[in-house]
């Protein structure tokens, strides 16, 4: 059987533009059918095996890389979204220390902690000791 051989005489499968022959070879369709003898004769060309394994890595390659891409552009949604969170979080803690300071300052004389001059007027001066 050749390539160019009637696709009925071939007894063969067309799938896409590849078509396997009875006998189980893999030919594919070149651009352009030609006319000859007034019926179409359509060429093909073999494929061989190693080229049509090389073929198919590349294309696993390249889903794998598609896949890496997409998962890595989830993870950095995810860090962002994580990373807002904690700035959110951080933020209210701060708030939080901020208003209880502004709570301290703005009590009454009576409930606040005694200041350095209350303080100072409070400690006793101590003796000189003997030597």
């Amino acid at each position: 059987m050749k390539p160019t051989d009637f696709l009925g005489n071939v007894g063969a499968q067309v799938v896409g533009q590849s078509l396997t022959t009875a006998t189980g070879k893999v030919w594919e369709r070149q651009v352009k059918p030609r006319l000859t003898k007034a019926r179409a004769e359509i060429q093909f060309k073999q494929i061989p095996a190693t080229l049509r394994a090389e073929q198919q890595k590349q294309r696993d390659l390249e889903i794998r890389r598609q896949e890496e891409a997409r998962i890595a552009k989830g993870n950095k949604v995810r860090a962002e979204v994580l990373a807002k969170d904690k700035q959110a979080r951080d933020q209210a803690i701060l708030d939080r220390k901020r208003q209880a300071v502004q709570a301290t300052t703005t009590a009454p004389r009576s409930t606040q902690a005694p200041s350095q001059t209350q303080k100072q007027q409070q400690h006793v001066v101590r003796q000189p000791t003997r030597r």
